[in-house]
C-alpha cells in the first residue's frame, strides 16, 4: 500500500521536473516527441491513480488486518488492476477448508478471519518462492500485531509448513516461538519444532507451567494442566504427578485427565494409586486412565507427530 502511495506521489514530480527541464523558454531542444512523451507519463500517472483506488476499494470489502493488507497489496496486479492472491490449497481442499484445517489455526475467530488468515498464508508461500527474507519480514510483521487474524494467520503457517524449513527455517520458528504472545501459538511452534527433532522448545514450554502448577490458586493450577495436557507429551508428566494428590478433587481430576493426555505404560501404577479415592467419580476416572494407559506401550508419546499438533488445537 505504501508502494503505491509513494509512487504516486513521486510521479507528479518527475512529470513537472520534466516539464520544466523541456520548457522551451530554457531550451532550444524542446520538440514534440518531448512533449509526446510528458503526456504519456501523465496518461500513466492517471492509470496509476485509478489501480490504486480500486486497490483501496478492494481492501475496503474484505476483513484484513493492516499486516495483512500490506502483505496483500505486495502482490497487487498492475495491468489488471486486482489482487491475485489466491488460497494454495486443491479446490476440493478449499472447499472443506472450514473442517479440515479448522483444528490447525490455534485462536477462535470466525470464518471471516478463516479466509483472511488463509489469504495472508498464500501470499507469504507466494513469497516464499521468490525471497526468503521477505517471509522473515512479514513473519516479524505479523508477530507485533495483536489483531486475531495475524495471530491465526501464523498459527496455520507454522502448522502447514511444519515440514518445510525452506520455507520456515528452524530460527524462526524459535523467534515465533520467544516472541509470541498466545500460549497456543508458543506451544504449536514448539510441538513444531520438537517434530523436526529439537524438543528444546517444547521442554521449555513444559517448563514455563510450573510457576502455575505450584500456586495456591486453584484456577491458576487448573489451567496450567490444561496447557500441559495440550503436548500430548511424556515431558509433562513430572509436573502433572503432584497434583494427583492435590486437596482438591477438582485438581486431581484435571491431573488425571492430562495424565491421560500425556501418559503411556510407564505410568500406569501413578494413575492407579487414585482407583480408591474416597471421591467415586475421581476413582472411576482413575479406572479409565489405568485402562487407557495399559494400552500403550512405555515409549510411547515421545515423539511430536502431526496428530499431537492438530488435535487440541481450537477450532475456529
Amino acid at each position: 500500500m505504501r508502494i503505491l502511495k509513494t509512487a504516486v506521489l513521486i510521479i507528479p514530480s518527475l512529470v513537472l521536473i520534466l516539464v520544466l527541464f523541456l520548457s522551451p523558454a530554457e531550451h532550444t531542444g524542446y520538440s514534440s516527441e518531448a512533449e509526446q512523451d510528458i503526456s504519456a507519463l501523465e496518461d500513466d500517472l492517471e492509470r496509476l491513480r485509478e489501480k490504486l483506488h480500486l486497490a483501496e476499494v478492494q481492501l475496503q470489502q474484505v476483513y484484513y488486518s493492516p499486516q495483512q493488507a500490506e502483505l496483500l497489496l505486495t502482490h497487487y496486479e498492475p495491468t489488471t488492476g486486482n489482487i491475485t492472491v489466491q488460497a494454495n490449497l486443491p479446490s476440493n481442499a478449499q472447499q472443506n477448508a472450514a473442517q479440515t484445517d479448522k483444528a490447525a489455526i490455534g485462536i477462535e475467530t470466525n470464518a471471516t478471519s478463516n479466509q483472511a488468515a488463509s489469504d495472508t498464508v498464500a501470499a507469504l508461500r507466494q513469497l516464499a518462492s521468490d525471497s526468503p527474507f521477505d517471509v522473515e519480514e512479514q513473519i516479524n510483521t505479523l508477530l507485533l500485531s495483536e489483531h486475531p487474524n495475524d495471530l491465526a494467520a501464523l498459527s496455520r503457517i507454522i502448522y502447514e509448513w511444519r515440514q518445510e524449513p525452506q520455507s520456515l527455517p528452524d530460527y524462526l520458528v524459535t523467534a515465533i516461538y520467544d516472541n509470541g504472545h498466545n500460549d497456543n501459538l508458543r506451544r504449536i511452534s514448539a510441538q513444531v519444532l520438537a517434530q523436526r527433532g529439537d524438543y528444546s522448545l517444547l521442554e521449555d514450554y513444559v517448563a514455563a507451567q510450573s510457576e502455575a502448577i505450584n500456586s495456591n490458586q486453584d484456577q491458576q493450577r487448573s489451567q496450567a494442566l490444561y496447557a500441559l495436557s495440550q503436548t500430548n507429551n511424556y515431558l509433562a508428566v513430572p509436573l502433572i504427578q503432584p497434583l494427583l494428590n492435590d486437596p482438591s478433587a477438582s485438581i486431581r481430576a484435571d491431573a488425571l485427565m492430562a495424565l491421560r493426555a500425556t501418559g503411556n505404560g510407564s505410568h500406569v501404577a501413578i494413575a492407579q494409586e487414585l482407583v480408591g479415592d474416597s471421591n467415586q467419580q475421581i476413582s472411576a476416572l482413575a479406572k479409565e486412565v489405568v485402562n487407557l494407559l495399559n494400552q500403550l506401550p512405555d515409549d510411547a508419546r515421545q515423539r511430536v507427530s502431526q496428530d499431537d499438533i492438530k488435535q487440541n488445537t481450537p477450532e475456529l
